[in-house]
């Protein structure tokens, strides 16, 4: 590994390897699309096997385990929740708001799923569009735009809780501060009890918790353990589909392996260590986002040249060319949205705060 980028890293505070096991994950859940939606045109039979059928899920379980840890982190480390929720807003809407637009304007033009119907229905077109914007869809049983959006749902609903439960906790916190923060601890179990996959969540919240009072071991494990403790966990997460609480059950060993990967020790965690997974780390919000986007009239094109069914000659232009575009397109939203949207709309932030301090 790059030693000069590692130096960069420890004084930046940057763990690589959380963000590499974001880059694994967001290309996990391109690659599970790629399947899916391969096979709904029948380029390839349908997934028979857990493993297949759902390692794009865990991915994103994987995304919560992540935020879990990072949220807790952020939180305690700036202490302010109001900065908090700014910056989680900064971070969330620059790209979900420019796709959600997309939808909600070709969406009903060209038919989309039930988007078809709201060309003629004014009210329920605004009822739907502030729906998906607020991300009720996935909490609640509403019709989403964005399928992959149904994860930030579960995102904003966690910053919510855990910013309440911060807020209630504070030294010196009123009483009616503190019930705030035991309703969020009830909201918790009730989320919990809603969908067993938010307490992916509680994993990286228990890291940071265990890291905060000195108890993860420095030198950790040997590297092997790692890597059997998150295929176990996810072999366990596999049969899910027999019953919701099998993920639970694994929650130990993916607990374990991401301990792992917030000690940022060697061993086979200098895959995710690497430059690639790191490129693809950063850029994993966006791929995340934006690779439906592109994948979905790339199947169009083929299907249109080649046909349905696996003798359709263009099925590795749909698999190459589709990956390849995706994360090419995710890097330019990054690059475009990400980065310098944002950083213009801070620096207009932080301009109105210099010109009131000015005129104070």
């Amino acid at each position: 590994m790059n030693s000069r980028r590692l130096q960069a890293a420890e004084r930046s505070g940057v763990n690589l390897s959380i963000q590499g096991l974001r880059g694994l994950a967001s290309v996990s859940v391109l690659v599970d699309h790629l399947h899916s939606m391969g096979t709904k045109v029948e380029f390839w039979p349908p997934a028979t096997s857990g493993f297949v059928a759902h390692f794009g899920l865990f991915s994103v379980c994987l995304f919560f385990c992540i935020s879990g840890y990072l949220i807790a982190t952020t939180l305690t480390k700036h202490g302010d929740v109001r900065r908090f929720a700014v910056n989680r807003m900064r971070r969330i809407y620059p790209v979900f708001i420019l796709l959600h637009l997309v939808m909600f304007t070709v969406g009903p033009l060209a038919n989309y799923r039930w988007m078809g119907a709201l060309r003629d229905q004014p009210v329920a077109y605004l009822g739907h569009f502030f729906s998906n914007l607020f991300f009720l869809p996935g909490i609640f049983d509403l019709p989403i735009a964005q399928k992959n959006a149904w994860s930030l749902s579960y995102e904003a609903l966690f910053y919510i809780v855990a910013s309440m439960v911060f807020i209630g906790q504070r030294v010196g916190a009123s009483t009616m501060v503190r019930m705030l923060g035991w309703l969020a601890w009830g909201l918790s179990l009730f989320m919990i009890w809603h969908e067993p996959l938010m307490l992916f969540f509680t994993v990286g919240v228990s890291l940071w918790w265990l890291e905060r009072q000195g108890r993860l071991p420095e030198r950790g494990f040997p590297s092997w353990l790692y890597l059997v403790g998150i295929l176990v966990g996810f072999q366990l997460f596999s049969l899910r589909g027999e019953s919701m609480w099998w993920p639970v059950v694994g929650l130990p060993f993916v607990a374990f392996f991401f301990a792992g990967v917030v000690l940022d020790r060697g061993g086979f965690l200098g895959v995710l260590r690497s430059a690639p997974m790191n490129f693809l780390g950063k850029i994993s919000y966006s791929l995340y986002l934006v690779h439906p986007f592109v994948l979905d009239p790339i199947r169009k094109i083929c299907v249109k040249f080649g046909g349905e069914g696996p003798t359709n000659a263009f099925i590795p232009l749909f698999i190459v060319v589709g990956f390849c575009l995706a994360i090419t397109v995710a890097w330019i939203s990054y690059e475009l949205v990400e980065v310098r949207f944002t950083r213009l709309i801070s620096y207009g932030r932080l301009a109105k705060v210099k010109e009131a301090a000015e005129a104070a």
